[in-house]
Order: structure tokens, then C-alpha cells, then sequence
């Protein structure tokens, strides 16, 4: 922080929106659907495997995420597989809702803050946490409305001595005028 003003880019409000904008029918199959795959799991002993946290992290740090996992079903196959069909037409729209609002129009959303900022604070460096998931390869992450607003970013490498990512590095603005920019990234990404 180095006596820096610290901002947010999005409030608490901006982040539950999408989930409390969700209708009833819908949340009440996922909550059940998400109950009933935990006591599957419990009763199989399988708490385990898959997408734990210490997978992701690894997954980061080597540059294995990607669109794969931000576009993976919130469920298992095995588990959409057993929908009825009204079930899974709620299901599949209750994921694409999710899909958009918790990462697309979020994407947007900060990127548009982050030029807003950039433009009020000219000359001045600035930082801005963002969560690689709203990093990932995508036609509309973070990344992507930057640098279709004349953005230009690059990625900063990886720092194995401390087990940290430097970011990516970016500049906006004629070449006499260029205004840095910096934000996480993960290793041997593909932009």
C-alpha cells in the first residue's frame, strides 16, 4: 500500500446481486441438487478429489487455468444427467444467469472502473486486485475490454523464489504519455 489510497472495484452489494436476483424455483433446484451431491459424497467418502482449493492454486500457479474452468458445470455430469427435463431447463438457465452476471457483466463492470480510474488519476500509480477468474483467456474478461479500449498489456513473470505472480503490466495513452497499469496474473497464460 505504500500510503496508497486503497479502492475498491466492487462493493459487497455488487458481488451478491447477481446471486439474490435469482428466482425462487431456480434457487431452491440448486440448493437441493447442491445438498443432495454433498450427501452423495459424504456417504462415498469422497471429499477428497476435485477442484479442491490446493488443486486450483496449483492450476494457477502453473498456468493451467483457463476458459475450461471458468465455463465448467456448477455440477457434476452424473448429476445434471439425472434432471428431469423441467429440471434441466431450470438448471441450464439458472447456469447461464450465473455464468453471465457473476462473470461477464462483472468483467465489465471493472473494466470500465478501472479506465474511469485510470483517467481521474493520471500520472499516478495505481493497483487494482482483481480474481483470476475475470483474468482468464476470454473474449469477455477483464482483460479483453482493455485492451478493446486501447489498453496495451503484458504479462510480468512468474517469481519462483517468493511463490508470487508479479501481474501484468500494461500501459494506455501515446507513446510520450503512457500511463502503467498493473494486475494479477497467473504464469504461461495466453492472451
Amino acid at each position: 500500500r505504500r500510503g496508497q489510497q486503497v479502492l475498491p472495484l466492487e462493493s459487497a452489494q455488487d458481488q451478491c446481486r447477481p446471486l439474490n436476483s435469482v428466482p425462487r424455483d431456480e434457487a431452491a433446484l440448486a440448493l437441493r441438487l447442491t445438498l443432495q451431491h454433498l450427501e452423495q459424497r459424504l456417504e462415498a467418502n469422497q471429499f477428497n478429489g476435485g477442484n479442491k482449493t490446493s488443486d486450483l492454486v496449483s492450476d494457477y500457479r502453473c498456468g493451467r487455468l483457463g476458459p475450461a474452468v471458468v465455463n465448467a458445470s456448477f455440477l457434476p455430469d452424473e448429476a445434471v444427467r439425472s434432471l428431469s427435463g423441467r429440471e434441466l431447463l431450470l438448471y441450464q438457465r439458472l447456469a447461464r444467469r450465473l455464468r453471465k452476471s457473476l462473470m461477464r457483466l462483472r468483467d465489465l463492470r471493472m473494466a470500465e472502473r478501472i479506465q474511469r480510474r485510470l483517467g481521474m488519476k493520471e500520472g499516478q500509480s495505481m493497483l487494482f486486485a482483481v480474481g483470476v477468474g475475470h483474468l482468464l483467456p476470454s473474449e469477455h474478461s477483464v482483460v479483453a475490454h482493455l485492451r478493446s479500449a486501447n489498453f496495451s498489456l503484458q504479462l510480468l513473470p512468474w517469481n519462483d523464489t517468493e511463490q508470487r505472480l508479479d501481474g501484468i503490466s500494461g500501459t494506455f495513452g501515446p507513446s510520450n504519455n503512457r500511463r502503467p497499469i498493473e494486475f494479477p496474473s497467473y504464469p504461461n497464460s495466453r492472451w
